[in-house]
């Protein structure tokens, strides 16, 4: 891909396939599927949740809100109670507290997390099994495919000093490079949308070796993109071919870029 977007005069369409974080499930589901087809794929790993085999932060988050009372009270700006009767509810609050979270700088999102985390404990068991461990990535990386580091604990980097961006980065790249033995030089941002990228960009990647970092903005990469925001599909928990088809024929027979986009949404009119 990125010799094609180094080709002023590349024509060929592509897709790369690519997976964040490095959930079991990658093994488990996405992994004998690739080999049977052989598809080539890059998965990014968030490095501490690897290492230590427990659950991310937001993914805490969503355990404990299950676990919560039918009414909860919690602080996102102002106080709000929060009624959880449902499953849904609770997802559907749960939600909403990781998007406040994103929001905030990286030390009051690690305050509030600790708060909850008094609030609500959870057993060591439930953190443990969501993430794959690093004998089922070394047998992924030994049928070929690569990976890439995605932080060590999936903060959001626009809410983060320079010198904690270095070290999550840095830190992530070097654990992995270690675990595997290679060297790794692609990165993907955490949640990845403009407002989590922040102006992280070139200089300050480039600088810890890394030569392509990923985002979840929705677009296309044509010949030019900068190699430091590269644009995705996002599929999540669309169960659907025909509608998976669809999205990704829409993005080629009708090129669109969600950052351009808003941008222009936003710009006052002459």
């Amino acid at each position: 891909m990125l010799a094609e977007l180094e080709n002023p005069a590349a024509q060929d369409q592509g897709v790369v396939v690519t997976f964040d974080d490095g959930y079991v499930g990658t093994y488990c589901e996405a992994f004998p599927v690739l080999k049977e087809y052989g598809i080539p794929a890059s998965v990014y790993l968030t490095a501490g949740a690897i290492e230590s085999g427990k659950a991310p932060w937001y993914d805490r988050i969503f355990l404990q809100i299950q676990r919560a009372p039918a009414e909860m009270a919690v602080h996102l700006d102002t106080e709000k109670i929060l009624q959880l009767a449902t499953f849904a509810s609770r997802v559907d609050a749960a939600t909403e507290i990781v998007l406040y979270l994103r929001t905030r700088q990286d030390e009051e999102r690690r305050s509030w997390c600790k708060w909850l985390d008094e609030r609500i404990p959870l057993p060591e068991a439930e953190l443990q099994g969501s993430m794959m461990n690093w004998e089922q990535i070394r047998e992924m990386h030994s049928a070929g495919v690569s990976f890439g580091c995605h932080t060590m604990t999936h903060p959001v980097l626009s809410r983060l000093s320079p010198d904690s961006v270095q070290r999550e980065v840095a830190d992530s790249k070097l654990l992995i490079e270690n675990r595997l033995d290679v060297e790794i030089e692609d990165f993907a941002f955490p949640f990845g949308k403009v407002r989590d990228c922040g102006t992280v960009g070139a200089q300050q990647l480039s600088q810890l070796g890394i030569k392509t970092a990923m985002t979840t903005i929705v677009g296309v990469n044509e010949p030019g993109a900068n190699h430091f925001r590269l644009r995705r599909m996002v599929q999540g928990d669309e169960s659907s071919i025909a509608m998976f088809a669809y999205r990704l024929q829409r993005l080629f027979f009708r090129s669109e870029d969600e950052e351009i986009n808003s941008a222009s949404r936003s710009a006052p009119a002459n």
